[in-house]
């Protein structure tokens, strides 16, 4: 019998993420990668510019046997006046552990 719904477990840990995941931490980690990776964005050329702060939300929050795959969606400032958006996948484990898998998106 399959009593377990993962979806509607996705739906819970994606609207309660702030509860549980340290959002200081988060923004810094997702900060740190974006500046390091950020000639793998698409630069992509705007007169204006949304947000100048910084934004992270989480998207999904898949359960996998790795712990979970989550994407984080961003806005943040990366060097020389540039801003980045775009999401990050990351994969946090059983024990709390962030690790970047991929991030996609544009440097405006």
């Amino acid at each position: 019998m399959d009593i377990f719904n993962a979806d509607k477990l996705e739906s819970l840990l994606v609207a309660n993420w702030t509860h549980f995941i340290n959002s200081s931490k988060l923004m810094a980690y997702v900060l740190k990668n974006v500046q390091e990776n950020a000639n793998c964005l698409d630069i992509i050329s705007s007169e204006k510019i949304k947000n100048k702060g910084i934004r992270v939300t989480l998207s999904r929050f898949h359960l996998n046997k790795n712990g979970f795959l989550i994407w984080v969606e961003f806005n943040t400032p990366v060097a020389n006046s540039k801003y980045a958006e775009g999401t990050m996948e990351l994969n946090l484990s059983f024990d709390g552990t962030l690790n970047f898998i991929t991030m996609n998106g544009n440097l405006i």
